[in-house]
């Protein structure tokens, strides 16, 4: 009849009553002392073939047939377990083998591949035969059209959300700037570093593996208007054009700030300001309510005034 050993181990409290309730219906004694009954304890006894058994045969079938298809679920779902856990692997060396390094941190997370419909049929196909390796090397060798739409995808969620100012365009060259800051609201809402400031769309789209936008917060990050704020600040502390300056470009300058209002704070017998590179500096404000733009000074024009007063006083 198609069913395991195991089939007669499993069964619900609830059906276990049923057949009770069914054999003293029947006439059939019940003589099980086990604490839990199971199908199988039940199944056995010599005295169950009596004359009952006949009325009884039809609910012993059907809660028979309810554990083998519990099992046969259970079976099933550990064998899709097994192809995606083996998709991981397989993807990885994918990429190792197929995409430059510096790219890899780029490319769409498992959670997307494992929708691809291809990859998703292979995955959820009848059976529960092992997924080889040349049948999952085969089925990654067809993803690259569906990565190049995710990454296009992405970029076009990220550029809709960033502002408009003062009626100018966007397009996807803000993608670029040093204001284009976005986050994701778990890192936000958690107070976690990680996915709270994240700069353009170099920034941003590495992030797109965290497991938590595979089901929240929209499946998507989304723009920050306090580090917004923030990178403004910082770019006109520098004497720079927001709308025209990149993050490439604060990268390169590489300059320190200090922020007005943070409190000043002892180190080694000595008390002074906290000290921030540009992503650092924009990182924490994103929890603060308000962002003025005249919160930060660039530490290297004081030094570098200090240094030329100094020079004078000794000429």
């Amino acid at each position: 009849m198609g069913y395991a050993v195991e089939d007669t181990e499993d069964a619900e409290m609830d059906e276990i009553q049923e057949l009770k309730e069914t054999m003293r219906i029947c006439g059939v004694k019940v003589l099980s002392k086990k604490r839990r009954p199971t199908l199988r304890s039940f199944l056995f006894p010599i005295h169950i073939f009596d004359l009952g058994f006949n009325k009884l045969l039809p609910v012993l079938t059907r809660l028979l047939d309810n554990a083998r298809k519990r099992r046969l679920e259970r079976e099933r779902k550990a064998a899709i377990r097994q192809r995606t856990s083996r998709l991981d692997k397989e993807y990885m060396k994918h990429k190792q083998l197929k995409c430059i390094p510096s790219t890899w941190e780029y490319m769409p997370p498992t959670f997307f591949v494992k929708k691809i419909k291809h990859i998703e049929e292979m995955l959820q196909k009848e059976g529960l035969e092992e997924a080889s390796e040349e049948e999952m090397a085969e089925a990654l060798s067809l993803i690259n059209p569906h990565v190049d739409a995710w990454l296009l995808d992405r970029k076009q969620e990220l550029l809709v959300q960033l502002p408009v100012e003062n009626g100018n365009c966007v397009d996807m060259s803000a993608l670029d700037l040093a204001t284009s800051v976005f986050s994701c609201l778990g890192s936000v809402k958690g107070k976690l570093r990680p996915g709270r400031c994240l700069i353009g769309y170099a920034g941003a789209l590495p992030h797109y593996a965290c497991p938590a936008l595979e089901v929240h917060w929209e499946k998507k990050l989304h723009f920050n208007r306090p580090g917004y704020d923030a990178a403004i600040a910082l770019v006109i502390a520098l004497g720079l054009d927001p709308q025209t300056t990149g993050h490439a470009e604060m990268d390169r300058l590489d300059r320190r700030f200090v922020c007005n209002n943070c409190p000043s704070v002892d180190h080694e017998d000595e008390t002074g300001k906290a000290v921030f590179a540009w992503r650092d500096a924009v990182s924490p404000l994103i929890l603060s309510e308000e962002v003025t733009h005249s919160l930060f000074e660039d530490l290297s024009l004081h030094s570098r005034e200090l240094r030329q007063i100094g020079d004078t006083s000794s000429a």
